[in-house]
């Protein structure tokens, strides 16, 4: 069953504070967790049209006219000729169906180059400058919000040197939740800039995605782990629908066993169990919260925003759900473990 259901008004906290944590020592800057509104340059960072940083700033970028909350954006224009290039960061899910776009809350997206709708000279591109004299991992993650017969190609280098590239294409296989990944471990002085531009490779440029970490935190992943229990239609799944990075919405999409609206429990804590049970399903999470839900027959989507705070780089969080479902041997449903290693890009 491939039930991921209707998005809930469900609150996660999935680790609020760093109460539950060693304190670490990670020193890391990403562009997401970093993003400004107020300032262009941002300190290490820089959202630029060619070699200088876009000086202007639209409170209601919205050249569709559709969103109905205010879309702000580093551009020469709001609408009309010069609303691109333009550098984001996503503050309605007005996006997801009015573009449409492959994008959540928080995501940070350039639009390049399009020939008649601006400078077409000028390409899109962010730039970061190293405060210090350090070995660090720069780790990037890009993608094509639409698929609307576009293509944009994208270049990552150091100080001018290329170390990555690649190219985005409406009907590629990426997404949000599978993005294009470079990584690159150097030693940097103070001054050496990393970049990463964006050219149109098709008479108009599209929307990216961008993720760009520079620093000491490990990157996010999720997996699976333990045996679940079955119900009327089989063991349910939860999964996550991205990896876990600070700043963004953790996505956790959880299928109905029974085919019916019911009530379900969802158990998040730090560590991971077997537990065997009466309900014959094992825990698989040793709690330290438990969440009662309201679950659709088709399932649901939970999103929560984690953090940007470094000291949960690399921290474990482990969920489990079970479910009433009277077609469970106990009457009770239970997914397998699922854990979220947080992290950035």
């Amino acid at each position: 069953m491939n039930a991921l259901g209707r998005v809930t008004g469900i609150s996660l906290s999935f680790v609020a504070s760093t109460a539950f944590v060693d304190e670490v020592n990670a020193q890391s800057w990403d562009l997401v967790c970093d993003f400004s509104d107020a300032a262009n340059p941002n300190g290490v960072w820089s959202y630029n049209a060619g070699s200088s940083p876009i000086m202007v700033h639209q409170d209601d970028w919205d050249p569709t006219s559709c969103l109905s909350i205010a879309q702000p954006a580093w551009a020469e224009a709001g609408s009309g000729y010069g609303h691109i290039p333009a550098w984001m960061k996503i503050v309605t899910n007005d996006t997801k169906t009015c573009w449409p776009a492959d994008v959540e809350i928080g995501d940070v997206i350039v639009h390049a180059n399009s020939k008649g709708n601006g400078n077409d000279v000028d390409l899109a591109n962010v730039t970061w400058t190293s405060p210090v004299d350090d070995m660090v991992d720069v780790r990037g993650a890009l993608w094509l919000l639409r698929d609307i017969g576009r293509s944009v190609k994208w270049t990552a280098s150091l100080n001018g040197s290329t170390f990555a590239s690649g190219d985005l294409f409406s009907g590629d296989s990426l997404s949000r939740a599978d993005p294009a990944r470079f990584n690159l471990s150097v030693s940097l002085i103070v001054g050496d800039v990393i970049k990463v531009e964006f050219v149109r490779t098709s008479q108009c440029g599209d929307f990216v995605g961008v993720n760009l970490t520079i620093g000491d935190c490990s990157g996010a992943s999720w997996t699976t782990y333990g045996q679940g229990w079955p119900g009327t239609l089989g063991e349910p799944a939860m999964t996550a629908g991205s990896d876990p990075w600070l700043g963004r919405p953790a996505i956790i999409n959880l299928e109905n066993s029974l085919g019916a609206d019911t009530i379900s429990v969802l158990f998040l804590g730090l560590n991971k169990i077997d537990v065997p049970s009466s309900f014959d399903a094992h825990l698989l999470v040793n709690p330290f919260t438990v969440i009662p839900l309201s679950l659709l027959a088709e399932g649901i989507t939970l999103r929560a925003t984690i953090p940007c705070d470094p000291a949960l780089c690399g921290v474990s969080v482990f969920l489990q759900a079970w479910e009433a479902d009277s077609g469970a041997s106990k009457g009770v449903s239970a997914t397998p473990g699922l854990e979220l290693v947080l992290g950035m890009t």
